[in-house]
């Protein structure tokens, strides 16, 4: 048996690394997303996006919704309250996004909606506690005096 040039030029791909849109991943298994209808000409791409990753989209907000995808300024929606009153996760569409790309299942608080500057707090640094690495007790001395 004589391997084709072409089988040999796909022989360094390791099948676990190749993305299967046919087959549904069980990375969001469990979770059931709820879409903003501030986020209305994304869900066909998230719905398709969360269903790739095994996760479930509701029609309806009710009791089986895990995390609420929203983005914009539109907070006083009821379902938007709801979510608040119940401690739902309010995620970006980012978070689903990223969830895809890396093929893991994010940190949701790393993509919670921040309803100070209307953005993802992913993107607002000032919403985490930093370590200061620049400190002088601990980093060592280098100057030379």
């Amino acid at each position: 048996y004589n391997a084709s040039p072409q089988s040999e030029q796909f022989s360094h791909i390791i099948p676990s690394q190749v993305k299967q849109a046919s087959k549904p991943s069980q990375i969001l298994y469990g979770v059931t997303l709820f879409l903003s209808n501030s986020i209305v000409l994304q869900h066909p791409q998230l719905t398709e996006c969360a269903y790739r990753l095994g996760a479930n989209i509701s029609r309806s907000f009710n009791d089986r919704v895990t995390h609420f995808i929203h983005e914009g300024r539109e907070e006083g929606t009821k379902d938007f309250k709801t979510a608040q009153i119940k401690g739902i996760p309010i995620v970006s569409p980012k978070w689903l996004k990223s969830c895809d790309e890396n093929l893991l299942r994010e940190p949701e608080h790393l993509f919670l909606y921040n309803t100070e500057n209307y953005t993802p707090s992913k993107l607002q640094s000032s919403n985490y506690k930093t370590i200061s690495t620049s400190s002088d007790s601990t980093l060592p001395n280098t100057n030379s005096n």
